[in-house]
């Protein structure tokens, strides 16, 4: 489930910057979280420029490192979300125990023959990023999400 939207943190690097992402996702079979960078195809952020990397990459790396050093924090402050979220509207979501170290990328919004494979196989193998690539956020659906990103380290 999605848990947040645009999540944003105090860059390390300066305290007066935020670095963000997209969605946090919620396994709630292992109470997991997972940071996910969403763009669109038709964005420069996916591509590279000439002699540089994506500049999604640098994203990623980014939250990779918030996750590594603030990891026990981001768990806490989540489980207290679900907790108040918990209260306020009756349910009983599980509460967040751990998160993945891997950021994944969603890459939408091109036709099926515009090389989401190639694009997919090209984060993975360049970058050691698991990217799910639909031309629709339709066929972002439970099972590919499953398949492609809980699945992988």
């Amino acid at each position: 489930m999605v848990l947040d939207i645009e999540r944003s943190f105090v860059a390390l690097d300066s305290p007066d910057e935020c670095d963000r992402v997209d969605l946090v996702l919620f396994r709630k079979s292992t109470k997991q979280l997972m940071f996910v960078a969403a763009r669109c195809f038709d964005d420069q952020e996916p591509w590279p420029r000439a002699g540089s990397q994506p500049t999604v990459i640098q994203k990623v790396a980014r939250c990779k490192a918030q996750i590594a050093a603030a990891s026990r924090e981001i768990v806490s402050s989540c489980a207290d979300y679900v907790r108040i979220v918990n209260e306020l509207l009756g349910t009983s979501l599980p509460i967040p125990e751990s998160i993945s170290p891997q950021v994944r990328l969603l890459v939408f919004g091109f036709s099926e023959n515009d090389g989401e494979d190639e694009l997919r196989t090209r984060f993975k193998r360049d970058y050691n990023i698991c990217a799910i690539t639909r031309g629709s956020l339709q066929r972002v659906t439970k099972p590919a999400i499953s398949r492609y990103w809980w699945s992988e380290g």
